[in-house]
């Protein structure tokens, strides 16, 4: 029942390449809109974005109780980018008039910025969060 098993597996799955970066940035961030490339993303992405929304049938997510001071928390740039290629699937969404699921889109960014937010890890995970909170509500925008 802890959304944060099954959050590994959609960053097991997510499709970023680094080489692209700067490309799905600007997809995420609706500005330098190229359609062939946001269905190509979305579309490698298949896997990750179902995965990820299955987290949302799960209750609730808590992150395992760290057992040293610099324990790793690399999963949270997955998350981070996992908002962001559901800010394409938002962006996607709106420009092609669909704007209730564009909008649903965007509140599952905030709600899964909400989520980590309050997912009992240390400081780190609250700023990630609420880092992917805004990119939900500027979506909403």
């Amino acid at each position: 029942s802890n959304a944060f098993w099954t959050l590994l597996q959609a960053t097991n799955e997510l499709y970023w390449p680094k080489s692209l970066d700067n490309q799905l940035g600007d997809l995420s961030n609706n500005t330098n809109w190229d359609d062939a490339l946001a269905t190509e993303v979305l579309g490698k992405n298949r896997a990750c974005l179902g995965w990820f929304d299955k987290s949302f049938q799960q209750p609730f997510l808590l992150v395992p109780e760290p057992k040293t001071f610099d324990e790793d928390c690399s999963y949270l740039s997955g998350w981070k980018v996992i908002s962001f290629v559901e800010s394409i699937r938002a962006n996607a969404l709106f420009r092609s008039h669909n704007e209730k699921e564009a909008f649903d889109s965007a509140l599952k960014i905030i709600k899964f910025g909400q989520r980590a937010e309050n997912s009992g890890g240390p400081i780190i995970q609250y700023l990630v969060g609420s880092s992917i909170k805004t990119l939900g509500l500027l979506r909403i925008q």
